[in-house]
């Protein structure tokens, strides 16, 4: 699956983006992938690169999700690191996790910076 565009509201290679090295620990979860390095949208306008932070809560892996072409966040739960990026790449690919509005970003284009 390829990752989705977010609304207005809110296919390049990822070598022809201009991105970092993917390596091979990502190459199971090709959207999370595309969330971090892809630079330019399919339909060649361009993008701001996502950010995942992994750590661990209760004894459960989480990922805080950050999106600037939204701008949103999402927060992933699940039992073990495996599960965890399967959700995530799941949701990614089909624009189907919690996202919710980053009023982080949204204070800083206020305050001009």
């Amino acid at each position: 699956m390829a990752l989705k565009k977010p609304s207005a509201r809110s296919a390049t290679s990822l070598s022809d983006a201009g991105g970092p090295s993917a390596g091979k620990l990502l190459v199971g979860w090709p959207t999370i992938l595309e969330f971090l390095c892809l630079r330019v949208w399919p339909d060649g306008s361009p993008r701001s690169v996502g950010k995942v932070a992994l750590y661990t809560e209760e004894n459960r892996w989480k990922a805080f999700v950050t999106d600037p072409n939204g701008p949103r966040v999402a927060f992933v739960t699940a039992e073990t690191p495996d599960d965890l990026l399967a959700l995530l790449d799941e949701g990614l690919a089909t624009d189907q996790l919690d996202w919710r509005q980053d009023k982080f970003a949204e204070g800083k284009k206020a305050k001009g910076r």
